[in-house]
């Protein structure tokens, strides 16, 4: 496969860019019917696959005024058609979960497609599950 050309950061995404070990996880929430007892969450893998990550800056603006400035990560995976990405998904890298926010296919062939989370927090804490 050609390098795929993409914009801002990285210029191109060649398949030997793809190094890092990702998991891509579906949760469900299992109540608890116990009196005041807590509902728990949980993560189930769906797809492991290679990627490439890339972090990147975003602004939040509220009526034209910059009000804080956050990381995106990005992970560039090869096109998949085994995963719905129109549910609620999370990413697990480097001991890390990170929450889908949206996805695109980022070339014409639908060849590699861009993931863009948020960090929530350490996966072995459960940190900002939801």
């Amino acid at each position: 496969m050609a390098c795929i050309s993409i914009k801002k950061n990285t210029n191109k995404v060649c398949i030997g860019d793809l190094d890092k070990r990702i998991k891509i996880q579906a949760t469900s929430i299992t109540a608890n019917n116990a009196p005041g007892g807590l509902s728990t969450t949980g993560f189930t893998d769906i797809y492991t696959c290679w990627a490439l990550v890339k972090t990147t800056t975003t602004r939040q603006f509220i009526d034209g005024v910059n009000i804080e400035i956050a990381l995106n990560t990005d992970f560039f995976i090869r096109y998949t058609g085994s995963v719905n990405f129109e549910q609620e998904l999370w990413i697990e890298y480097a001991g890390n979960r990170f929450k889908l926010i949206n996805y695109n296919n980022i070339d014409k062939d639908n060849v590699i497609i861009r993931l863009r989370c948020s960090e929530k927090g350490d996966s072995a804490i459960l940190v900002n599950a939801r």
